[in-house]
């Protein structure tokens, strides 16, 4: 299998504390993985290393092969690397569907096919139930989707 992602010897400071020492990790074509630790383990520094949000001092990331260790981070999300931060990040007062049209699409009008295929919930969301309500909040989150729909195929 080749290999979609890889981090080797991840180097991740904030100022002068030294977070990340020596992370690796591999994410093949077709797999899908789970970032798991207790917290301070540095499981978001991790992904904030990754999306070049807090890039490492040392170590290399790349995808599909192509060192993006320096680049910026709006280039690893448009070459498909998507980061949903934990906590929801939604705007309570806008619908599921308004939430969706947040982020920029690579065509189209309105939430992508790929955000609905993915989060099967989404298809069936009332579009005037605010994503911020309780009933909203039990059937789906449109954080993942954000993510999935700015994705470029």
């Amino acid at each position: 299998m080749s290999a979609v992602l890889e981090a080797d010897g991840l180097q991740t400071y904030y100022g002068k504390s030294h977070i990340l020492h020596g992370v690796s990790l591999k994410v093949n074509q077709g797999e899908l993985i789970a970032l798991l630790g207790r917290n301070g383990a540095g499981k978001t520094t991790t992904m904030r290393s990754v999306m070049g949000l807090t890039p490492p001092r040392g170590g290399n990331i790349k995808l599909f092969g192509k060192d993006v260790t320096k680049a910026a981070s709006h280039r690893i999300a448009n070459a498909g690397v998507g980061y949903v931060p934990e906590g929801r990040k939604i705007f309570g007062h806008m619908t599921v569907h308004e939430n969706l049209l947040v982020p920029p699409k690579p065509r189209g009008p309105g939430p992508s096919r790929r955000s609905t295929s993915c989060f099967r919930g989404l298809r069936n969301a009332r579009p005037a139930r605010a994503a911020g309500s309780r009933a909203a909040s039990r059937k789906c989150s449109p954080s993942p989707a954000r993510c999935c729909s700015t994705r470029n195929s």
